[in-house]
């Protein structure tokens, strides 16, 4: 209908926001807001990305517990980190998402240190 090939197999990649942030300050000598990048950011990215992986999506991942809701798991090896993506497509974040606590206790706990009552 669409006149459209679609490829049989999608692979997208995963880069944490770290990685994100090395590429961008590296090879485009670009400075990102900690704990996220901006959309001349994602504009770059996004050029890297088509450019290493011939995609137009990429995964960012691993961003930090200060920059996630309450309820998001952290990350298993590096508690200040999250279960958490953003999901970029030619250029522009189309989607946020991540794992949830799923441990009352712990999401107790997560409550409080930011400063909510349970």
């Amino acid at each position: 209908m669409y006149k459209i090939d679609l490829p049989r197999e999608v692979s997208i990649p995963r880069i944490t926001l770290q990685e994100a942030h090395e590429i961008l300050l590296n090879k485009y000598n670009k400075k990102s807001p900690i704990g996220n990048i901006d959309a001349q950011g994602e504009v770059l990215i996004s050029k890297y990305v088509k450019e290493k992986y011939n995609c137009d999506f990429v995964f960012l991942t691993k961003y930090p517990v200060s920059k996630r809701p309450m309820y998001t798991m952290p990350d298993d090896e590096n508690k200040e980190l999250t279960k958490s993506f953003d999901l970029i497509y030619d250029c522009l974040e189309i989607t946020t998402g991540g794992q949830r606590i799923n441990d009352y206790e712990m999401l107790k706990e997560n409550i409080i240190k930011f400063g909510l009552t349970p």
